[in-house]
């Protein structure tokens, strides 16, 4: 029989793994969300004609979440055992 301590650990330990691994997919979506949104505003910043900060906030959200999906399925930061 494993102690109480060590099963509430490896739960947690699975947690934190799952968190991790859904985050890239989530700052995808909620940058394409945003930025379609952002689109549809009328009073947004502008960096220059045509381009809005908040859309290239998003853009970068998604090629971050984008990079990390890629990092993840080569194994380079967490490699399950």
């Amino acid at each position: 029989n494993a102690p109480i301590g060590d099963s509430r650990r490896s739960l947690g330990l699975a947690l934190c793994q799952a968190i991790i691994h859904l985050l890239p997919f989530y700052m995808i979506g909620y940058g394409v969300i945003h930025c379609f949104v952002e689109g549809l505003r009328t009073d947004s910043l502008y960096l220059m004609p045509g381009v809005r900060v908040s859309q290239v906030l998003s853009g970068c959200l998604i090629l971050l979440g984008v990079l990390l999906v890629g990092i993840f399925a080569e194994g380079r930061i967490y490699r399950h055992e």
